[in-house]
């Protein structure tokens, strides 16, 4: 059980506040149907031609459906809001003591670090849970990206997946860039060359210091092009940008929903286990770890957080 005391207590009262709004939900949902289908009905009456008569209860549900979001729905993503900033302060507190963080639910500076790195034709950047700090002096940015493009009345996905950035003081690292795999475009016009050994294709104009300074992470590239969809690595002077596609739901599995209890451990549980994994990947990108030492790490701070929720309740 991964909820100790004093969260579950907060979270507690969060499920009493979701409760009072599915009852408000159950009042009122049936007057926010009712309304646009009595506008529709009633404009059949009133206009005699057919586009006419759809107009004021398409109007009718659109207004519906705005006053249930502000009584509702923006609540209830307040609530989420202050689950995930509790949940993610008990496990900071308990698993990373000593790393400074903040948390922003929406975006900051994906904008920014994606064209920095050129590999996206994106117009549109959306990012949410970002979690920036400092971890062993090294700075961290992490966070959930989806980047698409819009033409016209289309619009595509161009990456959807989690964005690392990290700095590491001291390093030198020559520019370079890593993919797992290469577009038309970068296949024609790139001098991107094939490691066929850890499976990834890279750009750099130093091989050697390359292989220097980040040769004992290809393993690891290797691990996550292996066990998710995409990789895409910018490295320069003291950082690595690094994008992964996943289908990790980040902070989201399951999502909390306002008809199921918000006292659920396999939520805080995956969160856990998200959080570290991740927190994890920051580590081995900083200090080169390989995978057996971030298993072995994670298997000890969940044992760490499981004891203390034992004294916990003991007490």
């Amino acid at each position: 059980m991964l909820i100790s005391e004093t969260l579950n207590k907060y979270i507690y009262d969060l499920d009493k506040k979701r409760l009072d709004l599915l009852e408000k939900h159950k009042k009122t949902i049936g007057w926010h149907v009712a309304i646009p289908v009595m506008v529709f009905i009633a404009s059949l009456f009133i206009f005699t031609e057919p586009p006419l008569t759809f107009v004021p209860g398409f109007i009718a549900a659109i207004i519906s459906a705005a006053i249930h979001y502000s009584k509702i729905g923006m609540p209830f993503n307040d609530i989420k809001g202050e689950l995930k900033t509790a949940i993610l302060k008990d496990l900071m507190d308990t698993f990373h003591p000593d790393v400074e963080y903040t948390y922003h639910d929406s975006k900051q500076d994906v904008r920014k670090i994606a064209r920095d790195t050129g590999f996206f034709n994106a117009n549109r950047y959306k990012e949410e849970d970002v979690i920036q700090g400092k971890y062993n002096n090294v700075d961290f940015y992490l966070s959930e990206v989806h980047l698409s493009k819009k033409k016209k009345k289309s619009r595509v996905t161009v990456f959807d997946g989690l964005l690392f950035k990290i700095r590491i003081p001291g390093k030198s690292f020559p520019r370079a860039r890593i993919q797992s795999s290469l577009g038309l475009l970068s296949h024609i016009f790139g001098e991107y060359k094939l490691n066929e050994e850890f499976g990834f294709h890279y750009d750099t104009d130093n091989p050697t210091l390359l292989q220097e300074t980040l040769g004992d992470l290809f393993p690891f590239f290797r691990h996550l092009i292996e066990t998710n969809d995409e990789l895409r690595i910018s490295i320069q002077g003291n950082e690595i940008v690094m994008f992964l596609n996943s289908d990790m739901k980040f902070l989201d599995d399951p999502e909390p929903r306002l008809k199921e209890s918000l006292l659920n451990n396999f939520y805080v549980e995956n969160f856990a286990k998200q959080l570290n994994s991740l927190l994890f990947i920051v580590e081995t990108l900083a200090n080169n770890l390989n995978h057996q030492e971030i298993e072995e790490r994670l298997e000890l701070k969940v044992l760490e957080y499981s004891n203390k929720y034992m004294k916990e309740t003991r007490s």
